[in-house]
């Protein structure tokens, strides 16, 4: 007797090979679907600041209370968070703000999630290029006598 072709069993017929990569592409349809839609709190929240002659450490504390940040900063920068500025912001991103700031008062700032840490910013040193020597002419002056 010969074998109906329809009871073999292909390799494509079978249910847990097809079963495995019906699960293989959902999970890699997930994984490109979900970045595409994920923002980070910092691109989305905008601030609105009217701050007149306030010290610096006010207004980073202005900001938490009007979003979901912490900051954090070392107490070797205590003498600058009681510098006094001015900042007048229309709905600007936290980064933007950051820069104004940091700008004017010689800080830096890193965001990490919801946590801002504030620190002395890091001077860079510039090299300059090494400018080429000339040869220098001796003059010799002799003795007279």
């Amino acid at each position: 007797m010969e074998k109906n072709h329809c009871q073999k069993r292909l390799w494509y017929n079978n249910h847990g090979y097809t079963l495995k990569i019906m699960k293989i592409t959902i999970l890699l349809f997930v994984l490109g679907i979900v970045p595409a839609f994920s923002s980070t709190y910092s691109q989305e929240t905008l601030l609105t600041l009217h701050i007149k002659a306030k010290k610096i450490g006010e207004v980073f504390r202005n900001i938490e209370m009007k979003s979901e940040y912490v900051f954090f900063f070392s107490d070797e920068i205590r003498p600058e968070m009681e510098r006094k500025i001015d900042i007048r912001v229309e709905a600007e991103t936290l980064d933007k703000i950051l820069d104004k700031i940091c700008t004017e008062t010689g800080l830096s700032y890193e965001i990490i999630d919801r946590q801002v840490t504030v620190t002395k910013a890091k001077k860079e040193k510039v090299q300059v290029p090494a400018l080429p020597q000339t040869q220098k002419k001796s003059i010799r002056q002799g003795y007279r006598s």
